[in-house]
């Protein structure tokens, strides 16, 4: 994969655009784990560059994903989803991204998923 060497090489996009394969299983087996080691990669300084905040909010946001809907183990993780969608919120470009990360960290710090009357509340699409 050429988006892997560059990804390797420091470029922070190449690494969301892998994570965002993986967690779909577009041309790669799917794999949340391995979305996870890619969008963390996507965040992280490894070069002398600033990682671009649309790059950092997304790749967050897409963590907060895969811990909001329980793909990284058993069952869902609400206070570690709940990190990712803070974070993603400050570093986000796009209202409307920026709502979705509202709504469901909202969701995730009620500790439920749907309103705090008890019923449930169907699952929303979580893409834009």
């Amino acid at each position: 994969l050429w988006y892997e060497r560059a990804a390797k090489g420091g470029d922070n996009e190449s690494a969301l655009v892998i994570g965002i394969r993986y967690e779909q299983g577009f041309g790669v087996r799917q794999s949340p784990a391995l979305a996870a080691k890619w969008y963390r990669e996507a965040i992280s300084d490894t070069t002398d560059t600033e990682v671009p905040r649309h790059i950092m909010g997304h790749a967050e946001l897409h963590l907060a994903y895969l811990y909001d809907d329980g793909a990284l183990g058993h069952h869902r993780d609400a206070l570690e989803a709940g990190r990712w969608y803070r974070r993603a919120i400050s570093n986000l470009v796009g209202e409307a991204f920026i709502a979705v990360a509202k709504d469901r960290y909202g969701r995730c710090t009620a500790g439920t998923n749907g309103p705090s009357t008890g019923e449930e509340k169907p699952q929303e699409s979580r893409r834009e």
